[in-house]
């Protein structure tokens, strides 16, 4: 006879490190801290498997009605890993909290994962044990949630408008990296910090304001303004503005542009950053500014 149990679970991945390396070699303790995260996370237990390795080890599993718990344990380093899946209405992080408390740990990764969702399966969410013992969790899509914030501006010259494009991105210092433009939000209590090299070929949110021309002579200006709101729990707003004009123009305008933005969300604003870039047009010349999300996780 087959359970009738929703499919949707959650996934729970965890590595432990920095453990009692007596707990991790004794399975009776191991089998009983699992079997009290598997309660804890409201789990029914069916069963349970246990085995001491020599000359250290324990490996184990406890079969869930929900699905299983899985422990593999190297004392010798400190480490262990975790495997909790569960079905219906179980809650995996009441589990790690368990754990990471009854295995002592120092520090832990953790990857929970939502499966059984039709066309929304494995996204996930990603967790961290700080200092104070607490685990702090954040969204995952294809990129972490970002910690911190820098602007960037640059100009460049080339033969074609994409390479002038590119030489501005490297004068930018972000021309060996891959953009991802984003939509004009800052997320809230990021920590703006100062232009930091970025890893080659990383993937990096940018919101930015681009401006190209062949007009040997013209003055060619782009700009981004930041707003942000005195309550530090809401997002600020980021807006974009270029044109052929000097750069003092250019960012007037997008410093209103921004005010007018956050008056339109009843937001009072604290503070706004403005940046930009002015270029004079050799031959061809690009002018740019943005704004650059990044996970210092």
């Amino acid at each position: 006879m087959l359970m009738n149990l929703p499919t949707s679970g959650r996934h729970l991945i965890a590595e432990y490190r920095g453990c009692d390396t007596n707990t991790l070699n004794h399975l009776d303790a191991v089998s009983t801290l699992m079997q009290q995260a598997a309660l804890a996370a409201g789990a029914t237990i069916v069963n349970t498997a246990f085995h001491a390795f020599t000359p250290t080890g324990v490996s184990g599993v406890v079969l869930l009605k929900e699905s299983h718990l899985s422990i593999h344990t190297w004392p010798e380093e400190g480490y262990a890993a975790l495997d909790l899946y569960t079905c219906g209405d179980c809650d995996p992080k009441a589990a790690h909290h368990v754990l990471a408390h009854g295995l002592r740990s120092m520090e832990c990764e953790l990857m929970l994962l939502e499966r059984g969702h039709p066309g929304m399966s494995m996204r996930s969410h990603r967790g961290v044990q700080l200092k104070n013992g607490t685990t702090q969790w954040s969204r995952e899509t294809f990129m972490p949630d970002p910690t911190e914030f820098f602007v960037v501006s640059g100009s460049g010259e080339g033969n074609t408008a994409l390479n002038a494009f590119d030489h501005a991105l490297l004068d930018a210092g972000i021309g060996d990296t891959n953009l991802v433009r984003m939509s004009s939000i800052v997320p809230p209590k990021l920590t703006h910090i100062e232009k930091k090299p970025l890893p080659y070929g990383a993937l990096v949110p940018v919101a930015y304001a681009e401006m190209t021309s062949d007009k040997p002579g013209a003055v060619i200006s782009a700009a981004i303004a930041a707003a942000f709101p005195v309550d530090e729990s809401l997002p600020g707003l980021i807006m974009e503005h270029h044109a052929e004009a000097p750069l003092e123009e250019v960012e007037a305008t997008v410093r209103k542009m921004a005010l007018d933005g956050m008056l339109h969300r009843k937001r009072d604003v604290r503070d706004v950053l403005v940046i930009g870039k002015e270029h004079t047009v050799e031959t061809v010349g690009s002018a740019f500014a943005g704004l650059v999300l990044w996970s210092s996780m």
